[in-house]
Formats: C-alpha cells, structure tokens, sequence
C-alpha cells in the first residue's frame, strides 16, 4: 500500500513567516486521519481551528475542532474522525471530496488556508503471512511481520 501525502505550503512575505499543513491526499471514512501544522518564524501562541466542509455547495461543516490555543514554537498535529454519519448528503460508498479548513489567529498574524481532500469509503485489508500454507481454527501458527 502507498500512502501519498500532499504538501500545502504557503510562505508569508511578511515578516519573513510561513506555515506548512501536512497531511494524508485522501481521508478514511470511520479511521483517524492525522495532519500537521507547521509555523515557521513564528512566536508565542496561535488559536487553531479546524473543520471539514461539504463540497461542492459548501453548507454543511463536520468534524470539527475547537479553537485550541497552541505554542508555534512547536509543530501541532491534530486528528480528524470522519464517520458517515457527519455526510449529510447521500453517499453510495463512491469517493468525495471535501474541503479542510484550517483557520488560525494570532496577535500579528491571521491566516486560513482551504484544501480539498478526498474521503475514501473503502475498508481496509490485514494481511498476515504465516508459517503454515493453510490456516485451520484451533491450529497454532506463528506470524511473520
């Protein structure tokens, strides 16, 4: 399985500050998603808020996250638990997107940023390799990592 990751940087002319999101392309429905904010050149505190948005109309928000007050000086990371409950418009299991809104305030500085991440319905799959070619219940096998 290949994860892919999307990088969205946005560099501030002034003050010499930028920020980096980092986070996966495409968030799974019923599955913790993680993403990261970097500041950079940045000092004291920030209050982080975070949300996702139906596409394309934009009316609904879920999974959001509650302004949180953050020390820049370090990189926040912060999980996102879509279910399909929080889709309100109706979905067969076929891929979608949606917007991740990151919105940050800070004394000299506001920034939001907006990017569109794809939500997979797919379950995943283990796959466990064994020391026996076939498994019957109530064999002992040993597993290989």
């Amino acid at each position: 399985m290949i994860t892919l990751f999307v990088l969205c940087a946005v560099i501030t002319a002034a003050y010499g500050r930028d920020h980096t999101i980092v986070g996966a392309k495409e968030f799974r429905v019923g599955a913790t998603n993680n993403v990261v904010l970097n500041f950079h050149g940045y000092d004291g505190t920030a209050t982080v808020e975070v949300h996702l948005q139906t596409l394309p109309r934009r009316i609904y928000s879920f999974a959001d996250i509650p302004a949180t007050r953050v020390d820049v000086r370090w990189p926040y990371q912060f999980s996102i638990l879509v279910s399909r409950e929080d889709l309100v418009e109706p979905n067969n299991g076929d891929d979608m997107y949606v917007e991740l809104h990151v919105n940050v305030e800070q004394s000299s500085e506001n920034f939001r940023e907006t990017i569109p991440v794809l939500l997979n319905f797919t379950t995943g799959y283990i796959f466990v390799t064994t020391d026996r070619p076939t498994y019957r219940s109530a064999v002992l096998t040993s597993g290989f990592y």
